[in-house]
C-alpha cells in the first residue's frame, strides 16, 4: 500500500474549506481512504493529517497522541473549549519549520466515527492543540494564519527560499 501524495503548503487546494462527510456516503471507500492517510501521516513522521493535506476534500482526519491513541475523526467539530495557551507547531505541508500559535488548552470534540456513529472525546494540552491544528486544516486554515504577521511572513519566506513556491 503506496502513501498518498502529499500538499505542500503553497497548494491552493488547502486554503478551501472542505465538504461534510455524508451518511449515505460509500464507508468503505472512506475507511480505506483513512488507511492511506495513517500510512501517509507516518511516512512524513507525522502526528495528525487532514484529508485536504493529500488532496481530497473532505472534513476528515487522523491523529496519532503517541501514546498508543489513534484517532480517526470524521466532520470533527470543536463543541467546548477553555483557556488559550502558547503553543509550539510544525506542519507536515510546511516541512522543516515550527512555530508558535495560540490554541485552547483543553476541548471536546464531536465526530463520527469509522462506522459512522457520533462520539465525543476530551483532550487537553499537545493532542487538542493538534487535534485544532488538523480541523483548521478542514477549514481552509493554515497554522501560520494563527501567527502574528511578522513570524507568518517569516515562514512564508523561508518556504519560497528553499522549495522555490
Amino acid at each position: 500500500m503506496q502513501p498518498l501524495k502529499l500538499i505542500k503548503y503553497s497548494d491552493p487546494k488547502l486554503k478551501k474549506p472542505c465538504t461534510l462527510v455524508r451518511r449515505q456516503s460509500n464507508w468503505d471507500e472512506i475507511r480505506q481512504l483513512i488507511k492511506l492517510m495513517y500510512k501517509t501521516m507516518h511516512v512524513y513522521r507525522g502526528f495528525g493529517l487532514s484529508a485536504p493535506q493529500v488532496g481530497v476534500s473532505l472534513r476528515i482526519i487522523v491523529v496519532d497522541d503517541q501514546g498508543g491513541n489513534k484517532y480517526a475523526m470524521i466532520n470533527p467539530e470543536i463543541v467546548s473549549f477553555d483557556e488559550k495557551i502558547d503553543q509550539e507547531e510544525t506542519c507536515i505541508s510546511y516541512p522543516g519549520v515550527t512555530g508558535y500559535t495560540k490554541r485552547y488548552n483543553k476541548i471536546v470534540v464531536s465526530y463520527l466515527d469509522l462506522d459512522a456513529k457520533q462520539q465525543k472525546i476530551q483532550v487537553k494540552g499537545h493532542i487538542s492543540a493538534l487535534i485544532q491544528h488538523e480541523i483548521d486544516h478542514l477549514d481552509g486554515i493554515s497554522y501560520t494564519n494563527r501567527m502574528s504577521k511578522l513570524h507568518s511572513d517569516k515562514i512564508n519566506k523561508k518556504m519560497k527560499k528553499k522549495y522555490g513556491f
